[in-house]
């Protein structure tokens, strides 16, 4: 049957580097080996802060319209990218597309007043986000497998950092969002810091077989046309790492945009209008754990921690149905657990792909894998908008609204010459 679960000690991992492997010059990996931590890491930056400032955000609608409009354009550039040849773009020109992309949506949500206009920047995000990801997992198939890793670590770093981050400036330092999102947004630099600067020189694979060059090393790499319905029927190759990252996918996410908001504890450690920035931030803990032990434990039972999500998910629909937890401790416990395992499915699917793919056409499938916990999400933010109108209406029934009384017009003109303190947040002061 073969093993579920594989342990590695340091020397194991050296032995096995030994073994049907090119072995890469110590400072040249290195470097490889942050630059992708770096791209993992920014990549997602965005897509996090704006998961984590949700309820700053769309105030008043529910979180799940965030995820849906990060989720759509997201899946389009992950679906269409692997199929139009976008591998017959330079790196480069990709790299400060996504840069330009990642950076311009914090300041055009953090100065517009429309919500139209801030959910547009959130879309731009998520696009250069998705581009991203086939972009720097098509990337990594030019250098040592461990960038695969190293950049699975990363999108676990930046669900830390951009959780903690909007979480300590808004929350606890008492910054209004739109500056928080101004402060955090020169972070996106590193992206062509890292190509320009840090990485070392890859050559383009354009035929059968060419020489491919990772620092000074050269090693023979070969690729395979596909026609477009030989891209088609590798999905069903693919599907034993495809079909895990579907179902994790919508697990977690159902739990993070449907029950989390519901969530609430009233006279908790934590105060009610932080306990979502809290979950996401405990979520995003376990995320980063998992994601990070690619090189020390190897599991291969990727469906089995799928279906432990999604009784997660089950167990705590009922829990904010009937209200029947003591405590937000549990909720917490909870949260960190699903994060363990839903990264723990993601690095694990890829890292195993990339050791047993075939190399002729592992780039394409790299990028194509990504996809699919894309329409994993998607469909659970469908899902996710009505079940939290649903709960919410279960258990705070909505009341009926007061008429507001007519304002003395000398006291509504103060209130209209009065200017905002923050920009584009309702509420927000």
């Amino acid at each position: 049957m073969g093993k579920w679960v594989e342990f590695n000690c340091p020397c194991c991992i050296k032995q096995k580097r030994e073994d049907n492997e090119v072995s890469l010059c110590a400072s040249e990996s290195a470097r490889n080996l942050l630059a992708f931590f770096c791209f993992g890491l920014i990549n997602n930056f965005a897509y996090v802060v704006f998961q984590a400032g949700a309820t700053d955000l769309i105030h008043g609608y529910p979180v799940a319209t965030i995820l849906l409009t990060q989720m759509l354009p997201s899946l389009a550039f992950q679906c269409l990218a692997p199929f139009l040849n976008v591998d017959r773009i330079p790196y480069w020109i990709r790299v400060m597309f996504i840069f330009l992309t990642t950076l311009g949506p914090f300041f055009l949500v953090a100065y517009v007043e429309s919500l139209e206009l801030r959910l547009l920047g959130v879309a731009i995000s998520a696009a250069s986000c998705g581009f991203g990801e086939i972009t720097f997992f098509s990337l990594s198939s030019y250098y040592h497998k461990n960038t695969v890793s190293l950049y699975s670590s990363g999108t676990g770093g930046a669900g830390i950092a951009g959780s903690l981050l909007y979480l300590a400036l808004s929350k606890w330092l008492n910054i209004c969002p739109s500056a928080t999102l101004q402060l955090v947004a020169p972070i996106t630099l590193l992206i062509p810091a890292c190509y320009f600067f840090l990485m070392t020189e890859h050559k383009k694979k354009v035929h059968d077989e060419d020489e491919v060059s990772d620092g000074g090393l050269q090693y023979t790499s070969v690729t395979r046309d596909l026609s477009f319905r030989d891209k088609i029927m590798l999905q069903k190759t693919l599907f034993k790492y495809t079909g895990p990252l579907f179902l994790v996918y919508f697990a977690e996410y159902f739990i993070n945009n449907a029950l989390a908001p519901v969530l609430q504890f009233e006279g908790a450690i934590i105060p009610v209008d932080s306990q979502y920035t809290t979950y996401y931030f405990l979520y995003q803990v376990g995320v980063f754990v998992s994601r990070s032990s690619a090189n020390l434990i190897k599991i291969h039972l990727l469906w089995g921690m799928s279906l432990l999500q999604c009784v997660n998910a089950v167990f705590l629909l009922c829990a904010t149905y009937w209200e029947f937890l003591p405590s937000i401790w549990i909720v917490f416990a909870i949260q960190l657990y699903q994060g363990l395992l839903g990264g723990a499915v993601f690095v694990n699917a890829f890292y195993l792909a990339s050791e047993e793919i075939e190399d002729d056409i592992k780039e394409f499938c790299m990028s194509s894998i990504s996809m699919w916990y894309g329409f994993g999400i998607l469909i659970s933010g469908l899902v996710s908008i009505p079940t939290q109108t649903w709960l919410e209406n279960h258990i705070k029934p909505p009341q009926p609204q007061p008429q507001p009384q007519p304002q003395p017009q000398a006291q509504l003109q103060s209130q209209l010459a009065t200017p905002k303190q923050c920009y584009g947040f309702p509420g927000s002061q």
